[in-house]
């Protein structure tokens, strides 16, 4: 199994500490290396060797990778288009989505970031500089060329302060991360803590006239979306012990920062809002002006289907429509049988296994009266936006009582957010409970 880039660049750091170790070691005692420590040397360098030559092999095809993906399309600047077609039916050629031109309620216009897109500065550093930074601040060991690349850790009182270009990374591993952003969802760059953008609330309807007669007007088709920035917070503990001896640490704890913010935003794009919960962003679900059936039932293949009809009835795209649900509703619908509990197990409906499918833990299965209901999902998520007013803030401590006496330290990261919804008529959910 090929090793990720990212643990390929950590095992050769810890490679190259290794070789100087040793060299530091017999320059410091004044000697010629000995026997044992030349066939040592010999051999962390040829594993260093091969690592480098890996590391710059696949550096240079993903530059390929990303030039070829640049080359203009023959037939345009139109997105690339997959067709899905089973048993020749063609239900639905899904377009990749486009990053939206959105206009503010002031005049300007703002673009979003689709999937794949980063939002924050180029780092052309060292790898994996917020988990090496925060493992430097921790241990006190230095890392000279991450020291170098940037002005370095700011002091502050009772820790320090992650320089905001490397902290400014996670967000996008984190957006990486996220099923709703692969589904579709847009990141817009908050300039304010609060932003009003435009959008519309329902397609205009056009008239045939008759010659000198009055155009009906249709309703109002526009209206406006207030974004508020609200504050995410976490707070890891980390022991010195794990943070001296873990191998790949700093690869470890940005991939654990980012997953844990991928993961909270991806809760609170879909269900944010409910369930007893304050002070999150409001999801999918209680947005109001989509399609929503609260009342609980055991999801089928037909549950999929209905959801898909109530889009299309909305004139949505069926090539731009996704499905989310919870573990235990898939297996609740992937489990039903032609006679119960008996029969063969039902084969998808052609146009519902064409549509892109999310299976998350971030649709509970323990909501309601009986925690036992969850949320079924479907919309064209292209309309769902994710606004970032700051990157995170990243800070490191080692003071306090807790952490004195427990000799642990503290990774504290904040950052603010608000979402929204474009179009609410088109996503559709439905509450579900178990197969009786």
């Amino acid at each position: 199994m090929t090793m990720p880039l990212d643990q390929l660049r950590e095992k050769r750091n810890q490679l190259a500490e290794k070789l100087k170790s040793i060299l530091d070691r017999v320059d410091r005692e004044g000697r010629d290396l000995t026997q044992a420590e030349d066939d040592e040397l010999m051999a962390i360098q040829a594993e260093f060797d091969k690592a480098q030559r890996e590391i710059l092999s696949r550096e240079r095809l993903d530059g390929l990778r990303s030039k070829v993906g640049e080359i203009t399309s023959p037939y345009g600047s139109r997105p690339p288009i997959s067709t899905v077609s089973i048993d020749g039916n063609n239900f639905g050629a899904r377009r990749e989505p486009t990053g939206l031109s959105l206009q503010l309620k002031d005049g300007r216009t703002i673009r979003c970031a689709k999937y794949g897109e980063n939002i924050a500065p180029t780092w052309n550093g060292p790898d994996n500089p917020l988990g090496r930074a925060v493992r430097m601040a921790l241990t006190n060991r230095d890392d000279p060329e991450l020291r170098d690349s940037v002005s370095g850790l700011e002091n502050i009182a009772g820790g320090y302060l992650v320089p905001q270009l490397w902290a400014a990374t996670i967000v996008d591993k984190a957006r990486s991360q996220m099923h709703c952003l692969k589904a579709g969802a847009q990141t817009l760059a908050m300039d304010s803590g609060d932003m009003i953008l435009g959008k519309i609330l329902t397609d205009p309807t056009p008239r045939w006239r008759g010659e000198f007669s009055t155009i009906q007007a249709s309703s109002p088709v526009f209206g406006a979306i207030e974004l508020n920035a609200r504050t995410l917070a976490i707070l890891v503990p980390c022991s010195i012990e794990w943070l001296e001896d873990a191998v790949g640490g700093a690869a470890l704890i940005e991939q654990t920062i980012a997953k844990t913010v991928a993961q909270e935003l991806d809760r609170v794009m879909l269900i944010g809002g409910s369930e007893g919960l304050t002070g999150d962003p409001t999801g999918v679900i209680n947005w109001t002006g989509i399609s929503k059936d609260a009342t609980p039932a055991a999801p089928t293949w037909h549950t999929l289907l209905s959801m898909r009809r109530t889009l299309l009835d909305a004139n949505v795209d069926s090539g731009n429509i996704s499905f989310f649900m919870s573990p235990r509703d898939e297996e609740t619908i992937l489990g039903t049988r032609e006679n119960g509990t008996s029969g063969q197990f039902l084969v998808a409906p052609a146009a519902v296994a064409a549509t892109p499918t999310y299976v998350t833990t971030q649709l509970p299965s323990n909501l309601g009266s009986g925690n036992d209901e969850s949320w079924l999902i479907a919309g064209d998520f292209s309309n769902l936006l994710l606004g970032v007013r700051t990157a995170p803030r990243i800070e490191v401590f080692r003071g306090g009582d807790d952490n004195v006496s427990k000799l642990s330290a503290s990774v504290r990261i904040y950052t603010r957010v608000d979402t929204a919804i474009l179009r609410a008529d088109h996503f559709a959910a439905k509450r579900t409970e178990p197969a009786s």
